[in-house]
């Protein structure tokens, strides 16, 4: 519908697309991508991993609603709820679609439903700025008080095009592994390291080595939302070079990144359950400050739905992670923000957790927004 007002096709009488501040999908089907774009506007997705209509299954374009975010231009705002099934967002019963363990019923899809929209609305209709804190931080560690601990949801907050960002590496430029999107040298020593587009190569969730982005469901046939998948088991790393454009990081006030585990990788089955890493800076002296990613939050395990292929594990679920970089000056640390050279993703058992497989995209720097 909104894009029916983008390109005049569609007239309403009593407002008008600028009028429009933000728009929210609840479990939508995608069968016209080029028709459902969000364009410029605010776009909030809100979904759950036990549906049995709109599935998100590799097998069906049109039930990965993920791809709407995925050609989203504007700011974008995700809820995704394992346990939660298409019916339950509603209040006018229909058949039990449910598929899944856990699952969590009505009344609680309803509970993290209505937290999440009156955050939204607030924010960008009342203009209460503080609640992006409820889409850009890990919902481990920070969540609307109603919901109860046993519900597992991931969020994911990224910025617009005409938002202010630093973008480190967001893959879409630069090809190479060996080059951030920025222009950057990129390092690494991580295990099977794969940059492309954000789209599961066959009909299975099965993981085969020949389609490293299985469990990406957010481009299908069109779209072009890129991003690097790899795995670990034992101390590895992933270093950006800082462009000197970009090495003032006091003009900015967090790193943020999406991150989210590999469904049905032998590393996801092998840590079964959430995952976490280091984050360091390194200044220009080499002075180094580390961020354990587990004192944030947790990157949340694929939700252990069967089906599509051997094993358990449903569609990957990107988890925003944003660190405030006055953080790492704490403790003494002695780094010095206006010059650092380089930004490292540390991994391994000294790190966090001691395997996995991870999916990362939107390393950037961003500010506080209005």
């Amino acid at each position: 519908a909104y894009h029916r007002l983008v390109d005049g096709s569609a007239t309403p009488q009593h407002f008008t697309v600028d009028d429009i501040k933000v728009v929210s999908s609840i479990a939508p089907t995608v069968f016209k991508l080029n028709q459902t774009q969000p364009h410029e506007v605010t776009y909030h997705l809100i979904a759950g991993a036990s549906d049995g209509d709109v599935t998100g299954d590799p097998s069906c374009n049109e039930c990965q609603f993920f791809r709407i975010p995925g050609i989203s231009n504007g700011r974008l705002q995700i809820t995704y709820i394992q346990g939660a099934a298409h019916n339950d967002f509603h209040g006018g019963g229909g058949w039990d679609d449910g598929k899944g363990p856990s699952r969590i019923g009505a009344a609680a899809t309803h509970t993290v439903a209505k937290s999440y929209y009156l955050a939204l609305l607030s924010r960008y209709i009342h203009g209460d700025a503080v609640l992006d804190e409820y889409f850009a931080r890990m919902n481990e560690g920070f969540r609307p008080p109603a919901i109860g601990p046993n519900v597992v949801v991931s969020t994911t907050f990224r910025p617009g095009i005409n938002d202010l960002v630093g973008v480190i590496d967001n893959f879409q430029e630069n090809e190479d592994l060996e080059m951030s999107s920025s222009g950057g040298v990129v390092s690494a020593d991580v295990r099977h390291a794969y940059e492309g587009l954000l789209d599961d190569g066959n009909s299975t969730f099965s993981f085969v080595a020949s389609d490293p982005m299985n469990g990406m469901t957010y481009v299908a046939n069109q779209g072009w939302e890129r991003g690097l998948v790899f795995d670990w088991e034992n101390k590895r790393f992933l270093e950006f070079e800082v462009i000197e454009s970009l090495q003032d990081f006091t003009a900015w006030d967090y790193l943020s990144f999406r991150a989210c585990q590999g469904t049905r990788h032998p590393q996801t089955n092998a840590l079964s359950g959430s995952l976490s890493f280091s984050v360091t800076l390194v200044d220009v002296d080499g002075v180094e400050s580390s961020i354990d990613l587990g004192v944030y939050g947790r990157i949340n395990s694929p939700y252990p739905r069967q089906g599509y292929g051997q094993g358990q594990g449903w569609a990957n679920e990107f988890n925003t992670v944003r660190l405030r970089l006055t953080d790492f000056e704490a403790d003494g640390s002695g780094l010095n923000l206006k010059q650092i050279a380089a930004l490292r993703f540390e991994f391994g058992e000294a790190h966090g957790s001691a395997m996995g497989r991870l999916g990362l995209d939107d390393v950037l720097l961003t500010v506080d927004m209005e």
